[in-house]
Order: structure tokens, then C-alpha cells, then sequence
């Protein structure tokens, strides 16, 4: 019989509509998950090798794959109601049915009391309940992330400080490749302290001639030389997989889609790497009124 210890601090599921369901806590006491997780501690992986006519083998690449997650519940009631209730409630909460792109999430309390994300759906091991015994029921639940990074609670938003003046030269004025003559430089660092992710960077007008570099790696962000963002106007470069385009904003709030003006040479997978990133911004026509930021959320491999 398993004991009535929690032996992880804080565990729930949110669904896609905001509902969450506790599913371990101090303060539960008629259910809690108990010792036996699955899938927490790193995700798994493929590869892709190429053998050769000699025999040597090579290894290609290594991608993550989904994440199969599973926890071990126990639900205690004072009679077989109450403890059939208990689990009757927490299934019609947590099965979803249909298709949409957001399901929800499992919020994890790690050893720390730090809090983690990971993006989820449940897909069973409730109908796999054999009842035993009269009040008490083990039972697991199992979810699926099909990205099988856990983040942050809250995004990190880091903006930067305007450095100096009439530093940076460029190729409009033909005075040599990748050269640019601009009004603005401004840097910041973003210290990564968990696994590599892309970020979402604004740029508020007024600004021209917008470049964006990551020192670390030498990836490049910009946009042509002859777009001109004027005051009260954004720019966003979104680098999240699967989101990546350059959008827009003007004073009026209304957005536009303008990604093809993305500069030859410049890319949206635009990385942050694993520990400290030196990013400059660089722009012209810029006023006290310009400034730029970097938004994320950190991931980790493991809660």
C-alpha cells in the first residue's frame, strides 16, 4: 500500500480552457501522486546514421522526439462513493476530445519550489482503473507532449539601453560589402542558463536600416535597408519554430505580415545558445523614443 507522504511538491493539469486539476499537493489529502514518474527526467531521442561500404558508421543528426509522461496517482476515499466521485471528476476533467493545435499543459513544482510548463494532453492509463480494493485505487495517467521541452512560468523580457552614436557603416552608401552608416547601437546579454531556444525580438520606431546580432553565434536578423519604421510603429522578428515571419505594427495597432523583407543573408532561426549571449541592435533615423527587447521563455530538457 502506498504511503500517504507527497513526494513531489506540486502537480496539475490545465486544460486548453484554463480549468486546473490538482492532481498533487499538501493540502489534498483523499488523493496524491505517489512514488513512479515517468518521463521527466530528459526526452527521447532519434538519430539518423549512414553506414558505409567500409563499415564505418556515422551519425547523421539527433532530434527529440514526442514525450510520453506518466505519473502514478493513488485516490483514498472514506467509501467506495466518495473514492468512485473522486476519480469520476478528475477523468470527465481531464479527457479531451476533438482537434485543435492547444490542449493544455501539466504545471510542475520542482524539488527547488521553482515552477515548469511542459505542453501536454491526457491520452490514458485511467481505463486501465482494476478496482481491488474498497476505498483505495492506484490508478497512472499518462500524457503526451509532442514538444518535449518543460518551460518556464513566466517570460523572461529583456529590453536594451542605447550605447553610443555614429559607430556602425553599411552597404547603402556602396562604401563596401555589408557596411552601413547608422545613428544607433545598443546591446544586451542574455544569459541562458538552460537548453537553446528562439526567441521573439521587437524593435520600436523610429528606426531604419535594422540589424540585429547575436555575437555569440553570428546569426544575423534584419530586415532591407530602404524599410523605415516610424515612431509609434513595431517590428517583430518571431524565431519560435514553427511560428518564425516578420510582423508589422502600425500606430493604429493593426499588423501586417511583412517577412519577405527579410535581408539576403539574415535568418529567422536566429538562436540563443546555452550560457551567455552578447546581442547588438543596430539601426538609424533612430530618436530617444527607440528601443528594442527580446522575449522567451526558458526550456529545459528535465522538471
Amino acid at each position: 500500500m502506498p504511503l500517504s507522504d507527497r513526494p513531489y511538491p506540486y502537480l496539475s493539469y490545465i486544460t486548453y480552457l484554463g480549468d486546473e486539476i490538482v492532481l498533487s499537493c499538501e493540502d489534498y489529502k483523499k488523493w496524491w501522486e505517489c512514488y513512479g514518474r515517468k518521463g521527466f527526467a530528459a526526452p527521447r531521442l532519434d538519430y539518423e546514421t549512414r553506414q558505409y561500404a567500409d563499415g564505418m558508421t556515422d551519425t547523421l543528426s539527433v532530434n527529440m522526439k514526442p514525450r510520453p509522461l506518466e505519473v502514478q496517482m493513488v485516490v483514498s476515499g472514506e467509501s467506495c462513493q466518495e473514492r468512485d466521485e473522486i476519480i469520476a471528476d478528475m477523468a470527465s476533467r481531464l479527457i479531451q476530445l476533438g482537434a485543435r493545435k492547444d490542449w493544455g499543459r501539466l504545471k510542475v513544482m520542482r524539488s527547488d519550489g521553482t515552477i515548469v510548463f511542459i505542453d501536454c494532453v491526457y491520452v490514458g492509463g485511467m481505463d486501465d482503473i482494476e478496482q481491488k480494493l474498497p476505498y483505495l485505487q492506484q490508478f497512472k495517467l499518462e500524457f503526451y507532449a509532442g514538444n518535449g521541452y518543460f518551460f518556464d512560468e513566466f517570460e523572461t523580457l529583456l529590453s536594451t539601453q542605447k550605447m553610443t552614436d555614429l559607430v556602425y557603416l553599411s552597404d547603402d552608401l556602396y562604401l563596401a560589402n555589408d557596411l552601413f552608416l547608422t545613428d544607433g547601437v545598443a546591446s544586451l546579454l542574455v544569459d541562458n542558463h538552460g537548453e537553446s531556444f528562439f526567441p521573439v525580438v521587437d524593435v520600436f520606431g523610429p528606426a531604419s536600416v535594422i540589424r540585429i546580432v547575436n555575437n555569440t553565434t553570428g546569426a544575423i536578423l534584419a530586415v532591407e535597408p530602404d524599410f523605415l519604421l516610424l515612431e509609434g510603429q513595431k517590428l517583430t522578428f518571431n524565431c519560435r519554430e514553427h511560428e518564425r515571419a516578420i510582423i508589422f505594427t502600425d500606430t493604429d495597432n493593426t499588423t501586417e505580415d511583412v517577412t519577405e523583407k527579410l535581408l539576403l543573408g539574415a535568418s529567422l532561426v536566429w538562436e540563443i545558445v546555452k550560457g551567455q549571449n552578447s546581442i547588438t541592435f543596430y539601426y538609424t533615423d533612430s530618436s530617444e523614443e527607440t528601443f528594442s527587447r527580446i522575449r522567451y521563455r526558458q526550456r529545459y530538457f528535465s522538471a
